[in-house]
């Protein structure tokens, strides 16, 4: 749940985020940067549509960082866009170089570290197509960027 007051004060999500992942990330983070909290129950209950189609399976991956095809774009654009809007140009650069050496695993072997280091020799192996799948990813985001965002507020 989140008070109409957050939205009257940040604006509503950017919808350049529809159909990518990050938007919720996004829209927590400009309601950090403006003074709201964010509090979570771990005990509150909820339950979870486990719906045949849909969001992320249509869309793309689970894993900003995992694409389900070869030559999709890595990491998903919005991933990148997000990181340019508000990260440092260092911290952008670790953070994509980090993202991208630690995902060339499944995501059910991301937590092991035997996987891991086969994760960062894979980088290597595979530099060519990260490079092709980082540069797709990267004009899409700089495409998004120059789009800007605008929010809409809630005026009532």
């Amino acid at each position: 749940m989140v008070r109409r007051e957050v939205f009257r004060k940040i604006g509503l999500f950017d919808e350049q985020f529809n159909g990518m992942r990050m938007g919720d990330g996004e829209f927590g983070y400009r309601a950090y940067t403006n003074g709201f909290k964010s509090i979570s129950n771990y005990k509150a209950p909820r339950v979870h549509l486990k719906v045949s189609e849909g969001g992320l399976r249509e869309m793309g991956s689970w894993d900003g960082f995992r694409p389900t095809k070869w030559f999709a774009p890595k990491p998903v654009p919005s991933v990148l866009y997000l990181y340019r809007k508000y990260l440092t140009k260092e911290l952008y650069r670790h953070a994509v170089w980090l993202g991208i050496m630690l995902s060339n695993v499944s995501y059910k072997q991301k937590g092991k570290s035997s996987m891991l280091v086969l994760s960062m020799l894979l980088t290597v192996i595979k530099s060519p197509l990260l490079c092709v799948q980082y540069l797709r990813a990267a004009a899409i985001a700089k495409k998004m960027l120059q789009n800007g965002y605008e929010p809409e507020f809630l005026n009532n």
